[in-house]
């Protein structure tokens, strides 16, 4: 309240009123002030309290379930708890699964990532296409294992919690990274109503400190915003400066001596309107949550049979003594004409088991999910099912692979003022160049019929002939499609190697057998080997140079026309026909 009616007394009405002045920040509103507003509407929130449910259930916490028990009623209307009955609470782990397979077949493997330039000038191609391997390269370096691991967590709280937050800083071994930050500590305040631009950021979150030989417990505070960051300590309600964490500020907020120039979080929405899973499927865990207990109830109480008691007091009281005693001691007495008895009731779930599977088809729908038991067990389906199967989790991953582009572009402004940190590029330079990642979804396929689909593709006309580099992303059996391609390029050249020293060595048999019929005047190798050299600037090895004598003095013979003397020299030394006339004219 005391932080409305300051902002009131600036001239500050409403949210609305804050909305607009934003970027024009009256000096009366402090960067303390901007965090206790964000303090104010983020605590206790809606959305916050969500994450804080769709966290418990992900760690198969599941809040409804917790509080099951099983009572009865006195004549008087007062409830007790039943401790003769079973009363078990088992959380079904339907939803932590879920997400984990949303989770893995998004992110489970390195991701696919691209580049291209876009500017508009075309007359320097092959120098572009060497920086854009060079721009490709340092991704790849930057995407190592620990950074795919990273983005498993930040994946996991964006489709858990609908929003999951990237910190961008400088690792202890100089290096840039990223690290998952707890959804529901950060307090974003947009720009724009599509959540595209940040003004400024508040992360609010508790730590542990020791004071005094002891380990308490502290709220730490931080704003950030584009040019700053500053850092409190919530002391009972009250925000004070954590001198502690402004000491070492520059470390987590600069490059160096400069500044980012941007908040260093980066969000990766679950969905457009960062809606958490558990909001979907709630109200279904919860009814599962209840009738595979009940089921397991169900089964404990046919292992202590109904008691059955004649000419005895209907009094509630008295029969709960009567069960105990029966129960505990083993033995109890009845009056005259009266008497007691087991009666043995056979459990029956299997109607609960039903409803139970009917639930569980509406959570694997709901959820975007996919029945995995239905695969394994479903005989051995061609990719075209395998495809229909994974339909609707396709669809979920389809909208958060746009989002992961969007989190990559933003996370681009960061590694492009890296690059330049460490002297490679700039970012003006690096500005020209796209980035474009494809999640590499963890699909279970069919080997076989990908192979024959594959064997197919090859046998394709060569005019219509998909390149080899597309044959290898579609093959199942290869884990590292880079490594296969420079495998099969030193094969190439080996193989070309050793074809042309074949055909060298053939060369050379054929001058010897030539030379006794068709003996002309000698031919000096080292004016061959000049005239070469000054007419194509390429420099002959000992068998290349007995080639082409052999070939000129066949030629001085007559044995040899102009034209085929021209072909020969052209193919056995890798020079164009033009070069190779001028060779032999200066040779005459």
């Amino acid at each position: 309240m005391l932080v409305i009616n300051s902002l009131q007394r600036m001239g500050v009405q409403n949210q609305d009123d804050l909305n607009l002045r934003i970027l024009n920040i009256p000096k009366e509103i402090t960067n303390k002030i901007l965090t206790e507003i964000l303090l104010e509407h983020w605590r206790d929130s809606d959305e916050i309290k969500d994450m804080i449910s769709a966290n418990k259930y992900y760690a198969v916490r599941n809040i409804s379930i917790s509080g099951k028990k099983r009572q009865y009623k006195d004549e008087k209307g007062t409830t007790y708890q039943n401790e003769g009955l079973s009363n078990v609470k088992i959380p079904m782990a339907d939803y932590r699964t879920s997400v984990e397979n949303k989770v893995n077949y998004a992110f489970g493997k390195p991701f696919i990532i691209s580049v291209n330039n876009i500017s508009a000038d075309d007359g320097e191609n092959k120098d572009k296409e060497e920086v854009a391997n060079k721009y490709i390269k340092e991704w790849q370096n930057f995407s190592d294992m620990y950074f795919i691991r990273e983005l498993k967590r930040i994946g996991k709280n964006a489709i858990n919690n609908g929003i999951g937050w990237a910190f961008i800083t400088i690792s202890n071994a100089g290096k840039l990274v990223i690290k998952s930050v707890k959804s529901e500590t950060i307090y974003p305040k947009w720009l724009d109503e599509s959540h595209d631009n940040l003004v400024y950021l508040v992360r609010d979150y508790a730590d542990t400190v020791i004071i005094n030989d002891a380990i308490e417990e502290v709220q730490r505070i931080e704003y950030w915003d584009n040019d700053t960051v500053e850092y409190f300590i919530d002391d009972g309600g009250d925000l004070i400066t954590d001198v502690e964490m402004e000491q070492i500020k520059g470390g987590n907020f600069h490059l160096g001596t400069q500044s980012w120039g941007k908040i260093p979080f980066v969000p990766l929405k679950g969905t457009d309107d960062e809606l958490p899973l558990l909001n979907l499927v709630r109200d279904l865990v919860d009814a599962m949550d209840g009738l595979n207990s009940k089921s397991i109830d169900t089964l404990f109480d046919d292992i202590n049979p109904l008691l059955v008691l004649k000419n005895y007091s209907a009094y509630i009281g008295a029969l709960k003594e009567a069960r105990d005693m029966a129960k505990n001691m083993g033995i109890m007495s009845v009056d005259e004409n009266g008497g007691a008895e087991y009666l043995k009731v056979d459990a029956n779930i299997t109607a609960i088991q039903q409803k139970l599977e009917y639930l569980q088809k509406i959570f694997v729908r709901n959820s975007y999910d996919v029945n995995y038991e239905d695969v394994r067990f479903g005989g051995n389906p061609n990719q075209l099912v395998l495809k229909s199967i994974f339909q609707k989790l396709d669809t979920y991953v389809d909208g958060l692979e746009i989002e992961f582009q969007v989190f990559i572009n933003n996370l681009k402004c960061f590694f492009d003022r890296w690059l330049e940190f460490k002297g490679i590029g700039t970012v003006e330079l690096w500005s020209n160049y796209q980035i474009n990642v494809k999640l590499n979804r963890d699909m279970l396929v069919n080997a076989d019929n990908d192979i024959k689909n594959l064997l197919e593709l090859a046998k394709l006309n060569p005019d219509y002939m998909i390149s080899i580099e597309s044959l290898d992303g579609y093959n199942p059996m290869l884990e590292n499609h880079e490594a296969e391609q420079a495998r099969r390029e030193a094969e190439s050249e080996s193989k070309h190697q050793t074809e042309l020293e074949n055909h060298d060595n053939d060369m050379v048999g054929f001058i010897n057998a030539t030379r006794s019929e068709n003996a002309v005047s000698p031919v000096d190798e080292q004016d061959i080997e000049n005239q070469v050299e000054q007419t194509s600037g390429k420099s002959l090895n000992g068998a290349q140079t007995q080639s082409l004598v052999s070939i000129i003095q066949q030629y001085q013979s007559n044995a040899l026309t102009l034209g085929q003397a021209i072909n020969i020299i052209s193919v056995s030394i890798g020079i164009s026909k033009e070069e190779a006339k001028k060779i032999i004219e200066g040779l005459n």
